[in-house]
Formats: C-alpha cells, sequence, structure tokens
C-alpha cells in the first residue's frame, strides 16, 4: 500500500510539473503573439502622429541635424524618407529598432534597423532592449518609451483578459 501512495505522490509532482510548465508556456505565447504586437502598433501610432497619440508632441532635435538631415535627403532621398512632419523618422532606423519590425508602416524607411532590436522571455516575461546608440537621446528628447494612460489601459485590458481565461472565469 505505500509502494501505491508514493506513486501516486510521484504522479500528482509530475501532473503539476506539467501544469507550471503548460502555463508558463501558455503566458509566453500570450507574449508573444497578443501584447508585444499590440506594442507594436501602439509605437507606430506614435510615430504616425509624431507623439500626439499618447498626449505628447515631439520635439526636434538641433537646428544644426535639421539641417544635415535636408543635406542629406537631398543627396540620397530614396535613403532619408522622412521629413519635417515627424520629429524622430529619418531613415526609419529609431523606429526599427524600438519595434522590432521587418516592416514599417512608411514609404521608403529603411530595413535591417532589427539588429538593434532585442526580445528576450524571460520566463513570464518580455524584455525588450535597444541597443542603437542614438535612442537614449532621443528618447530623453521625446520619451517615446513612455505610453499615455488610454494606451496603458489597451495593453492592461489585453492582460486582464487572458489572466481571466487561463483562470477559467467568464467575462
Amino acid at each position: 500500500m505505500a509502494g501505491r501512495g508514493l506513486k501516486l505522490l510521484k504522479n500528482a509532482v509530475a501532473d503539476a510539473q506539467r501544469n507550471l510548465f503548460s502555463a508558463e508556456a501558455k503566458a509566453q505565447g500570450f507574449l508573444v503573439r497578443r501584447l508585444y504586437p499590440a506594442w507594436q502598433r501602439l509605437m507606430f501610432r506614435q510615430w504616425q502622429t509624431a507623439g500626439a497619440s499618447e498626449g505628447k508632441k515631439w520635439k526636434r532635435p538641433s537646428q544644426a541635424w535639421e539641417e544635415r538631415k535636408a543635406e542629406l535627403k537631398k543627396k540620397r532621398p530614396q535613403e532619408y524618407p522622412g521629413g519635417k512632419g515627424r520629429p524622430e523618422f529619418h531613415t526609419g532606423q529609431l523606429l526599427g529598432a524600438v519595434t522590432g519590425s521587418r516592416t514599417l508602416p512608411f514609404p521608403g524607411a529603411q530595413r535591417g534597423a532589427t539588429r538593434y532590436h532585442r526580445r528576450a522571455l524571460v520566463g513570464k516575461r518580455l524584455v525588450l532592449d535597444v541597443t542603437l546608440d542614438y535612442a537614449p537621446e532621443a528618447n530623453a528628447r521625446n520619451n517615446f518609451t513612455d505610453l499615455s494612460e488610454r494606451s496603458k489601459e489597451q495593453l492592461a485590458s489585453l492582460v486582464q483578459d487572458f489572466v481571466a481565461k487561463a483562470l477559467g472565469a467568464k467575462k
């Protein structure tokens, strides 16, 4: 009889481990397939509106940078699709580095900026890192990583729906 009890305990432990790993896998799937794309859409919208979608008005870089940007645009316009309407959009590299997207919603944007974007799953957390050298300066100027309350609520709603579904709750 003692052997049977031990076997039941081993089975219960194995079931608990499977459930734990299954819950972590479900959380990781949610982060990658639902939350991350929603965050990317919020970033795209912010870039398209120069911060207005998040209740901000982005500041322009220095006048010297604006002049340099105009020179480069004259020489190679196909490589520099940004314009005066978008303060943080020159080649598309910063947006690509921030979002990790290979295809940017702007005509002429350069590809390959994803090499400056790192996305890692650590347990039930999604960790994003931007390694583009001028990203910290641009973020200090316009704080594009800070979202409006409305955008935070949209992301929180996705998380709440996922948790409710994972726990089997009805809406």
